[in-house]
């Protein structure tokens, strides 16, 4: 709320108060404090959209960005099971096709 009473919801009936309180500082000729008020909500409402635009970034970033890849001990320890279970045959340097575990085929260097 403002100090004249106006707040910032977007409700028609705010809007067309203000509107009304506008033209009613006017015709007294309070163009000074009309103005103010102007400014006065312009003021809030960036502030307002600067705090919406943070809360925005932080959330999307929080959906969106970068995360480290957690593994579990199991998996760790599968991994270094499987290593040590690579045919001796894939470490000699034949350049010929071998089948690793998993099936696929590929190409010792």
């Amino acid at each position: 709320m403002t100090p004249s009473g106006i707040s910032l919801r977007t409700d028609a009936r705010d809007l067309d108060a203000l509107r009304a309180l506008l033209v009613s500082l006017l015709a007294q000729g309070q163009q000074d404090d009309a103005l103010d008020l102007v400014i006065e909500l312009l003021s809030q409402l960036r502030d307002n959209h600067d705090a919406l635009q943070v809360r925005l970034q932080t959330a999307l970033r929080q959906l969106y960005g970068r995360r480290s890849e957690k593994s579990s001990p199991e998996q760790l320890a599968l991994f270094e099971k499987l290593r040590g279970e690579v045919p001796a045959a894939a470490t000699t340097d034949t350049g010929a096709a071998e089948q690793p575990l998993g099936g696929s085929a590929w190409i010792a260097l």
